[in-house]
């Protein structure tokens, strides 16, 4: 499959699920693709440079960082700005 325009720059990491890919650019933003529609579902905006990875993980959706393994899932993005973000993923 060829998902052609997915960014404006140089694609830097990719990142496949079962029912999606995330692709990180030059630019500094990651997109989410359906694999089956290839329709863009979400952007994530914030860095300042190049993204470096993008990752899908268990993410603890309390947020109190006690390091419980719930059942969410959420994208986490670092960049050559020096930063590591995590996204609600809502996969």
């Amino acid at each position: 499959r060829h998902y052609a325009q997915t960014h404006s720059a140089a694609v830097t990491c990719l990142c496949l699920s079962a029912t999606s890919l995330l692709s990180g650019c030059a630019e500094g933003t990651v997109r989410e693709r359906g694999l089956r529609s290839g329709t863009i579902l979400r952007e994530f905006r914030g860095h300042t440079s190049y993204v470096t990875s993008a990752v899908r993980s268990a993410a603890d959706p309390s947020g109190d960082g006690d390091g419980g393994m719930a059942p969410s899932v959420a994208v986490v993005t670092s960049s050559g700005d020096g930063t590591v973000r995590v996204w609600d993923g809502g996969e």
